[in-house]
C-alpha cells in the first residue's frame, strides 16, 4: 500500500522537493511533459483556492454559530422571534419617559424617568437577544473573550435553570394579561383611554409571548445537549 503525501495528491507526476518555498501567483512550476507553467495556471487547473497578489493559502473559517448537534429549524425561528415580540412594547413605553401618558397616567416629574424607562427598554431587548445563546455555539461554549471562562464548556443546567424560571415568569404574565385583556373573573381592563387601551393590550400581549417561546427554546436546548 502506497501512502501518498499531499504533494503527490496536488502535484501528481511532479518531483516536488521537501524545501519550503513561497508559492506565489508568479511562481513557475515545471510541467511533467516539459516546459513550465505558472502557479496561477496550476491553481485554475486544479481548482485550488486563489488569493491575488500574495501567497496562495487555504484559510479555515470557523463557524461560530455551529452547535454540538443541529438546531431544529423551528427553534432558530423562535430565537429570531424573541427580540421582535419584545420590540413593540419597548418602543411604546419610550414616550412615557418624556411626559406622554400614551392614553394613561403621566409619570410624576423626576430626573430618573428617562434613565429608568429607556434602560428598561434596552435591558428588555438585551435579554431577548440572549435567547440566541440557546441556538448558538456561545450558549454551549463560553466565548474566548470571557475572562477565565473563555473556551470552556457551559454546563447545560447553568442555562436551562435560569431560562426555565424566566420562561415560567413571563408565562404567568401572559395569564395575567389574558385576565385583564378579556376581563376574565371580573378583572379590570387596561387603565388607558379608549383606543389607547387596544394599543397597550396589543404590544403587551406580544411581549408576553416571550414566556412560551423561551420555554420552547429551553426544552429544545436541553434535549439537544442532554439526550443520548
Amino acid at each position: 500500500m502506497v501512502i501518498k503525501t499531499i504533494e503527490d495528491v496536488l502535484f501528481p507526476g511532479i518531483d516536488v522537493r521537501l524545501e519550503r518555498v513561497a508559492f506565489t501567483a508568479d511562481a513557475r512550476i515545471p510541467r511533467p511533459s516539459g516546459g513550465v507553467e505558472s502557479s496561477a495556471e496550476l491553481i485554475q487547473a486544479r481548482g485550488l483556492p486563489r488569493h491575488s497578489e500574495g501567497m496562495t493559502t487555504h484559510t479555515a473559517h470557523i463557524n461560530t454559530t455551529a452547535t454540538e448537534r443541529p438546531v431544529p429549524r423551528w427553534a432558530a425561528r423562535a430565537a429570531h422571534a424573541m427580540p421582535l415580540v419584545a420590540l413593540p412594547v419597548c418602543l411604546w413605553r419610550l414616550p412615557i419617559a418624556f411626559g406622554y401618558g400614551m392614553g394613561g397616567e403621566v409619570l410624576p416629574p423626576s430626573p430618573w424617568n428617562i434613565p429608568y424607562v429607556v434602560g428598561l427598554s434596552v435591558t428588555s431587548e438585551a435579554f431577548a437577544l440572549l435567547s440566541f445563546g440557546l441556538v448558538r455555539q456561545w450558549g454551549e461554549v463560553a466565548p474566548t473573550w470571557v475572562p477565565k471562562l473563555g473556551g470552556r464548556r457551559i454546563p447545560p443546567f447553568a442555562v436551562t435553570i435560569p431560562a426555565t424560571i424566566s420562561g415560567l415568569f413571563f408565562t404567568a404574565l401572559m395569564v395575567h394579561w389574558a385576565f385583564g385583556a378579556f376581563r376574565l373573573g371580573g378583572a379590570d381592563g387596561f387603565p388607558y383611554a379608549e383606543g389607547w387601551d387596544v394599543l397597550a393590550m396589543t404590544v403587551s400581549g406580544l411581549f408576553t409571548l416571550w414566556g412560551p417561546l423561551l420555554l420552547a427554546l429551553t426544552f429544545a436546548y436541553h434535549r439537544r445537549r442532554c439526550s443520548r
